[in-house]
């Protein structure tokens, strides 16, 4: 799967301006450490959750912070999610994700 720009207004232009382009790129195991990192800001998402709670059944979690992590690594790792991360990116980081969907 290609990381997809996003055209926002409609217009046909995805860019910014100097920040960059909007990316949609699967959650796999060569984003996971942009995922990783989103999360430890954010107290790992709704505090500790990961983005779990719907993905998993509650006999899979140990409801804790480093629990949930690895239950949603490993889900990752192994193919097991249907998450997307929206990326704001430099124009020169475009064709790195696109690289790392194909």
């Amino acid at each position: 799967m290609n990381a997809q720009n996003t055209d926002r207004d409609g217009d046909g232009d995805v860019s910014t301006g100097s920040a960059g382009s909007f990316a949609i790129a699967p959650l796999t195991a060569e984003t996971w450490d942009m995922f990783e990192r989103l999360c430890e800001r954010h107290n790992g998402i709704f505090g500790g959750c990961w983005c779990t709670y719907f993905l998993t059944m509650p006999s899979e979690k140990t409801f804790t912070f480093e629990g949930n992590k690895e239950l949603k690594k490993q889900r990752v790792f192994e193919d097991r999610t249907h998450t997307s991360l929206q990326l704001l990116t430099p124009q020169w980081a475009l064709a790195q994700i696109d690289r790392l969907c194909m």
